[in-house]
């Protein structure tokens, strides 16, 4: 029997400045949308987190958001790795990608993608109306 499809979006979230991180999990929001709509099953974990740390109260670190994500990576069939600036150096997609080519045994394999790949624009901090102050970064 076959395993069902199941696509993990990866694409690096952290960064010093809340625009950065806002416009990454906009942008990744947007591809698994277009994932979802040509019938691809697809879990984004920045757009899981991202969204879960807007209404929460208690913040949770990296390590934390990543253990939940494995959870998900260690059944998909694909890593598709959206090669947003800051792809190579983030820790996160990194260990993802290791995790994923450690186990992977019955899966398809892993691709890297571009937003505009799925029609959807890698803009500026300006031009995707990320304006506003500076923030730090609370992971």
């Amino acid at each position: 029997m076959e395993t069902p499809l199941l696509i993990y979006l990866a694409c690096p979230y952290s960064h010093i400045d809340s625009r950065i991180r806002q416009m990454r999990a906009h942008i990744a929001t947007q591809v698994a949308a277009k994932l979802h709509d040509l019938g691809n099953p697809v879990y984004s974990p920045i757009t899981y987190a991202a969204e879960i740390e807007l209404y929460s109260k208690v913040r949770h670190g990296h390590d934390y958001w990543l253990a939940i994500d494995y959870l998900v990576l260690d059944k998909a069939t694909w890593l598709y790795v959206l090669t947003l600036d800051g792809w190579k150096e983030s820790v996160g997609v990194q260990r993802e990608i290791d995790r994923f080519h450690t186990r992977l045994e019955g899966r398809r394999g892993t691709r890297f993608i571009k937003p505009e790949d799925y029609g959807v624009k890698s803009c500026g901090l300006k031009s995707c109306g990320f304006v506003g102050e500076l923030q730090s970064a609370s992971f």
